[in-house]
């Protein structure tokens, strides 16, 4: 596939394309991944292979952000690729090896600080587990890159996304060739045991924050089913 003539059309476009940008919560998962794959913070359903995304670094840490997306009848092109590495990943994570990065438990923290609760006066997370279940790695062959890449630069905004991405010399722009995916849960431990009322008023909060599902029982919350949570790029930006 050739990324620069898909650049060197960028500038012919006008219409506007907004950047749906990755965010927190970040995954220290990135410890466990083979190279060259970056975590994508956090899992998602967006960054399906083929879609064209710019990469940078935000105080230190990769960063991915999508700039035209992959439809359905391009992501029926997605296949398996057999590999041990995933069931590896997924084991390492259900061993309690992954878990959210320090300044995500953080803002988590300072969240629950901030509510009006006098039951929550003190509460504190300590960690907060992710676990990667049902993990395997998709791609699409470098062929059907081309013909995906073809159909995105017909639209307008996309080049347009393209240009205006372009236009921070520390970004660079790539496509997705492979992703890690997986159903994601979540395991929340906090500092000191707390009663039922009390854990499940806390998970509420922590929920939002990690926009998941809880179901009031419990410290799961569960993240969703069929996320990507890593993805390798071509050209490897590193």
């Amino acid at each position: 596939m050739k990324i620069s003539k898909m650049l060197s059309t960028a500038s012919t476009t006008a219409a506007a394309l907004t950047l749906f940008s990755a965010c927190t919560p970040t995954s220290v998962v990135s410890n466990y991944l083979p190279a060259p794959f970056i975590p994508l913070h956090p899992p998602t359903t967006f960054n399906a292979p083929g879609t064209l995304v710019f990469f940078e670094k935000t105080n230190g840490k990769p960063h991915i952000g999508t700039i035209c997306a992959v439809g359905g009848e391009h992501r029926k092109l997605m296949r398996e690729s057999i590999t041990e590495e995933a069931s590896i990943i997924s084991q390492k994570s259900l061993n309690g090896n992954v878990t959210i990065a320090p300044n995500d438990l953080v803002a988590i923290n300072k969240k629950l600080g901030t509510i009006a609760n006098a039951s929550l006066s003190g509460v504190q997370v300590k960690t907060v587990y992710q676990e990667f279940k049902n993990a395997k790695l998709l791609q699409v062959s470098f062929q059907h890159l081309s013909e995906i890449e073809a159909a995105l630069k017909q639209s307008p905004s996309c080049q347009d996304g393209i240009e205006r991405a372009m236009q921070d010399p520390k970004r660079k722009i790539a496509t997705v060739y492979q992703v890690y995916q997986a159903d994601v849960t979540y395991k929340v431990e906090f500092e000191t045991k707390l009663n039922a009322e009390t854990e499940i008023t806390a998970m509420k909060i922590v929920n939002l924050e990690l926009n998941g599902s809880y179901d009031s029982s419990g410290n799961e919350i569960r993240g969703g089913k069929g996320l990507f949570f890593a993805a390798a790029l071509d050209p490897n930006p590193s």
